[in-house]
């Protein structure tokens, strides 16, 4: 599977570059799993990495800033977007 980078500065890649290192090495391993343990044959040709903002403006709608489309993946390696959707969707539940 090809790392793709979609950033649309030098700035953007610098600031995500070592957690997309980490998340890249957690997939390999992930996949050696996948495959010899669960039969997965078709891969995803690629990931693509880049900002919430181009996942969910430019290359898709989905609100969300990670989805596959077809035979890519799309990823966003920006940790504090995530927490933020992940409380918001939380918002208004109650907790244990």
């Amino acid at each position: 599977m090809r790392n793709i980078f979609a950033f649309e500065s030098q700035a953007d890649y610098i600031k995500y570059e070592k957690i997309i290192e980490m998340f890249s090495e957690k997939l390999e391993k992930y996949q050696k799993i996948m495959v010899e343990n669960f039969e997965l044959i078709n891969l995803p040709k690629g990931i693509i990495w880049t900002t919430e903002d181009l996942a969910t403006t430019v290359f898709s709608d989905v609100p969300i800033p990670a989805y596959t489309n077809k035979d890519l993946i799309y990823m966003s390696p920006d940790l504090s977007s995530w927490r933020k959707l992940f409380i918001k969707q939380l918002a208004g539940r109650k907790t244990l």
